[in-house]
């Protein structure tokens, strides 16, 4: 079974990661999934899709929590599968600093090459919400999911608590799946503060110290950073350099070098 880990390009090859690959049919910020370009997001869905399948979270009568879930493929995959999934975004954006992967109703949030529409409306719920402050009726899901949500709510802490918080939404034991940013460079100096923050491995500890102190868990962290030629090219702003190379698995955040990290938890049964 998957635990949480770093993206790596070795991910791409197998057998689990392809079937996923190809059903996604979506692009994800102006990117073509499925083929030959590698891109850390499309990493992020897939390793989410399938860590909770090896959990047996994927089926009817299963439901899932999804955070900023903007408009990505993984409602349709999720309500396909007969899933009752709430989906979750933030009230507006009115600045248009999320165009193109804001999600302005549920109609935009289907992809129907994914899900029959009649299915996804009978499946799957928009709701606006805060993940600052989480509202007190979102609660008994069986597994929660964010695909690189919380790194962008102000503070590495305001992620933390997030990440502590949203464990009451699930059910014991229930599965949280979670991606965000994380710094390949430095347990030390980061992005603390801002419209982006960048988790270091001190930060993960803090938070699988938070998380057992509840009685929850978080699965042990692959720290393998691989050693293909797409692991060691980093992506610049303003990313055309991303496409001649065909790699988006790393990149540069300030002086940061970054990667994506997988992180999978478990509620307590208590």
């Amino acid at each position: 079974m998957l635990t949480s880990k770093l993206c790596v390009k070795n991910d791409f090859s197998e057998p689990w990661f392809i079937p996923w690959r190809e059903s996604m049919k979506h692009d994800a910020n102006g990117i073509q999934l499925g083929g030959r370009f590698l891109h850390r997001k499309e990493w992020e869905f897939v390793t989410v899709c399938q860590a909770l399948e090896e959990r047996g979270m994927l089926g009817p009568g299963k439901r899932g929590l999804g955070f900023a879930v903007g408009l990505e493929p993984l409602p349709s995959i999720f309500a396909n599968r007969g899933c009752t999934i709430t989906a979750t975004d933030h009230e507006t954006d009115s600045d248009g600093a999320w165009d193109g992967q804001w999600a302005s109703d549920l109609g935009a949030l289907n992809n129907p090459d994914i899900c029959e529409p009649s299915i996804f409306h009978k499946n799957v719920t928009l709701r606006r919400i805060d993940m600052n402050n989480l509202p007190a009726d979102l609660n008994g899901y069986d597994f929660s999911w964010s695909c690189c949500a919380l790194e962008h709510l102000g503070s590495l802490q305001k992620g933390l608590e997030f990440l502590h918080s949203q464990m009451r939404c699930l059910r014991p034991g229930g599965v949280a799946v979670h991606t965000t940013e994380y710094n390949l460079l430095s347990n030390d100096a980061t992005l603390t503060e801002g419209p982006t923050v960048v988790y270091r491995q001190r930060d993960l500890s803090e938070l699988q110290y938070r998380l057992e102190k509840q009685g929850h868990s978080l699965e042990p962290m692959n720290m393998d950073i691989g050693n293909s030629m797409e692991d060691w090219f980093i992506a610049h702003q303003p990313w055309e350099d991303t496409t001649k190379n065909l790699s988006h698995l790393r990149l540069l955040i300030g002086r940061n070098i970054c990667t994506s990290v997988l992180l999978i938890a478990t509620k307590s049964r208590a």
